[in-house]
């Protein structure tokens, strides 16, 4: 949908990763060092929000993140948000947030409209829903192969034998 159009120009791209990683191990475990995971939960999460951010809008031309602990007295940030501006001129968002429950989601936003998956689970299980200017949403809620290639992982899959 970025890419043959529909959209129309891209303007805009927001995502978060969420769930309560920071819950999961007590404060002696490896996963719980600031070393271990820079930003918080950009480092095991944000970065997959990423990876598809880049897919569809290109690089980067600048970057500006803050990151904090807020929930735990110990152990990694649990609060982390950024800015982004690409090179083609759109913007970006990206929250990631480690103390609270399982969420993610990507939002594409364009002059003709906007395109929103995500799901509460995990990766694996998502809705499409998209919106185009003067009409009304439009959910699917198992998107064909066309209609999730937009949203695709950039990196090659690879067979047996291979690499």
């Amino acid at each position: 949908m970025v890419q043959d159009g529909r959209l129309g120009r891209l303007l805009h791209i927001e995502g978060n990763f969420n769930g309560p990683s920071v819950y999961r191990f007590p404060p002696e475990h490896w996963r719980q060092r600031r070393e271990e995971g820079p930003a918080g939960g950009m480092t095991g999460r944000g970065v997959h929000v990423i990876d598809s951010m880049l897919y569809l809008a290109g690089p980067f031309e600048s970057v500006f993140a803050q990151s904090y602990r807020l929930a735990l007295d110990y152990g990694l940030d649990d609060t982390t948000s950024m800015l982004f501006r690409f090179r083609n001129g759109a913007t970006g968002y990206l929250g990631t947030f480690i103390a609270t429950a399982e969420c993610w989601r990507l939002q594409v936003f364009g002059s003709k409209g906007w395109a929103k998956v995500g799901s509460i689970p995990h990766l694996h299980t998502w809705v499409l829903t998209t919106c185009m200017v003067n009409a009304q949403p439009t959910v699917i809620a198992s998107p064909s192969p066309r209609e999730r290639e937009p949203f695709r992982s950039p990196l090659p899959r690879r067979g047996r034998g291979s690499g």
